[in-house]
């Protein structure tokens, strides 16, 4: 028996996944996989605390040693929304279609992330057989996650009795400072072993710590089980109580009198620690084996915090109506324009009643990563690689394995190439070029180079339509007292 068929209240479903997190709220960092085993690219030890640059001394530009940004979306390209059929452009709704097809992208849950960050200070240098690194960088990381249930109910419709989980749905974004020092030593020609410490400073934050949604269908009515708690800390940020000692959304503000002082302390006031740890082993001359676990860490937030906190049932009693077909009686929950806005107001209502509300300071922690490689090296120039990424994020493992191709044919040039399956796809190219002219280095690194595009009849851009993903990275360094004997050129990951 049908409750919900897809039609005018598609956009409002959209709409109550943007209520869960503005209205009803009162409204970390990947790296590239290629730089693992990248050649000429001082800042390889990012990834693993335990790799030594070729050269005695580098020194990174500020701002550009490295620059990185990233964009992903785990579920689906533009392609899986809209494509050319051979007569015009249609989307995953129209009658030639299939709509499963569109659904089958969906894990049970899902997410759309962006991450920056900049090299504000860089520069390392050897004294025996320790490396010293040092590392100022301003990060911006920003994470949706959403469940594939919420898609689903939104393009399938429900039936008597359906159940969605809705759990997955969460945000995490932060704005943070690390300085960070690391050691790497060489125990032995067959051990490598090195740690970072870190200091941070956040800036700004909201994380879903908790969240436990489903939403249960019936033919009398829709009922919502919602547990969850967010917190936010915004420099300046204000939102008033009224009456009733409750947050005030309809007055948010911005501290308009703080003074130079005042951002310093609130920029400097959410601290937090982390720690990277790696190793690397040669049980024989070509082959290398490495680990390394990064960000094990959190941050405290003190400044400007707000927590709302809920443990909630709310029913939905929607106005039904009855059609006759041939196939039988079809019920459907909506009929008029009202249905949406009454199911939007009657959530309002209902969690922001039931909201415990509170301005404490709370702990958020960095997502940890794990990385597993095995590199051999084939002849002088060229070396081959297998990486494992985990990344441990709210209780979920998200796993990449990349292959690569490494090669330096010459001293002023060093090339990577690397294939990755993540996101449930398997077309995830890469390349990193490395060059070296005197004491000038230069970088640029992509894990993901989209390989088929699209151009637009009428504007004539093209875009790649495939790509779920996209990632750059490149960066400037000084260089200096570089080695010049082979053998330590195909074990550590600088170019002389």
């Amino acid at each position: 028996m049908i409750l919900y068929k897809p039609g005018k209240f598609t956009n409002t479903l959209f709409l109550v996944v943007v209520l869960f997190f503005l209205k009803g709220h009162h409204a970390a960092a990947q790296q590239s996989n290629i730089l693992y085993y990248m050649q000429g690219v001082p800042q390889s030890h990012l990834l693993n605390p335990a790799t030594q640059p070729r050269c005695g001394f580098y020194l990174g530009l500020p701002g550009a040693a490295p620059v990185q940004a990233t964009a992903e979306n785990s579920a689906f390209s533009l392609n899986d929304v809209l494509w050319y059929n051979g007569d015009s452009t249609i989307t995953f709704l129209h009658p030639d279609a299939d709509p499963q097809e569109f659904l089958d992208n969906f894990a049970a849950a899902n997410h759309v992330s962006a991450d920056v960050s900049t090299s504000i200070a860089s520069w390392g240098f050897r004294s025996g057989e320790l490396y010293y690194s040092f590392d100022i960088t301003q990060k911006v990381f920003a994470r949706f996650t959403y469940p594939g249930d919420i898609i689903r109910l939104a393009i399938n419709g429900n039936e008597e009795e359906d159940e969605f989980d809705l759990s997955s749905l969460g945000v995490n974004a932060m704005s943070y400072t690390e300085f960070s020092m690391g050691v790497s030593h060489k125990l032995s020609d067959m051990v490598t072993f090195g740690y970072r410490g870190k200091f941070i400073l956040g800036q700004a934050n909201i994380a879903t710590k908790k969240s436990d949604i489903t939403l249960n269908t019936s033919f009398d009515n829709w009922t919502v089980d919602s547990k969850y708690n967010l917190n936010v800390s915004v420099p300046g940020l204000i939102i008033p109580r009224d009456e009733e000692n409750r947050f005030n959304l309809d007055d948010v503000t911005f501290d308009e009198d703080m003074e130079v002082h005042d951002y310093i302390s609130a920029l400097t006031g959410n601290f937090g620690l982390g720690l990277d740890l790696g190793i690397h082993v040669k049980p024989i001359e070509q082959l290398t084996l490495s680990a390394s676990i990064l960000d094990l860490g959190f941050i405290r937030w003190k400044n400007y915090t707000y927590n709302l906190e809920q443990d909630t049932r709310f029913v939905f009693d929607p106005e039904v109506t009855f059609n006759q077909t041939d196939s039988g009686v079809i019920i459907q929950v909506y009929g008029n324009e009202d249905f949406g806005q009454g199911l939007l107001d009657s959530l309002e209502n209902s969690f922001i009643n039931n909201n415990s509300e509170t301005e404490t300071a709370y702990t958020t922690y960095l997502p940890a990563k794990v990385y597993l490689g095995v590199r051999y090296q084939l002849i002088d120039e060229i070396s081959v690689g297998l990486l494992s990424r985990s990344e441990i994020y709210k209780g979920r493992i998200r796993q990449q394995l990349s292959l690569s191709a490494n090669f330096y044919p010459i001293k002023m040039i060093s090339a990577s190439f690397n294939y990755t399956i993540m996101n449930r796809t398997y077309n995830n190219f890469g390349a990193g070029l490395a060059l070296k002219a005197g004491p000038f280095n230069w970088y640029i690194i992509s894990d993901n180079i989209p390989l088929v595009y699209a151009r637009d009849v009428e504007s004539g851009i093209i875009v790649p339509h495939k790509a779920r993903s996209v990632n750059f990275r490149m960066g400037f360094n000084l260089v200096f007292a570089c080695r010049k004997d082979k053998k330590l050129n195909k074990d550590l990951p600088l170019i002389y």
